[in-house]
């Protein structure tokens, strides 16, 4: 299989789908963003609370999502190496920043409704993460790549036999 090493634009068939991503996307960043707002702590629980900060939230959510699509369209319309692809690519990169610390923060931020005492539990579980988690999915995710690379061998053998 070969590995294609420019920036194609996307067709008339796939632009359908973009769309339908870049949606999906800034509707899930909005709802993230604005369920974040809306998280109030009240007697060691948490409640969602409505606000101007809720409705302000989902715009910037949706707002960002938007952009970093509009990104990712403009760099795969544009297969040249002109100055402007440069840029383009630079936002794009900012902006995947961004969205990379949004993960990150959004993962982290339910933290702030632990109770003190329970803080070192959940804390030593998430640096347990690196060191258990991602090894076994690593090992599950080659155990699968060996599996269908010895199905596929098998196949063609099967084939070159008949």
């Amino acid at each position: 299989m070969k590995t294609q090493d420019t920036l194609v634009p996307p067709s008339a068939t796939s632009t359908g789908f973009l769309r339908t991503a870049m949606l999906a996307t800034s509707g899930g960043l909005g709802l993230m963003l604005a369920s974040l707002a809306s998280v109030e702590n009240v007697d060691g629980s948490f409640r969602f609370v409505w606000s101007g900060w809720v409705v302000a939230a989902f715009a910037v959510g949706v707002g960002l999502g938007m952009f970093y699509w509009q990104a990712a369209f403009q760099l795969g319309s544009d297969a040249s190496d002109s100055a402007a692809t440069v840029k383009r690519m630079k936002t794009f990169k900012v902006v995947s920043a961004v969205l990379i610390f949004a993960a990150v923060f959004a993962f982290l931020y339910p933290m702030k409704f632990v109770r003190p005492e329970k803080r070192a539990d959940v804390r030593s579980g998430l640096i347990m993460v690196p060191f258990f988690v991602i090894p076994v999915v690593s090992m599950w995710y080659f155990v699968k790549r060996y599996i269908d690379a010895d199905a596929a061998k098998s196949e063609a053998e099967e084939a070159d036999r008949q």
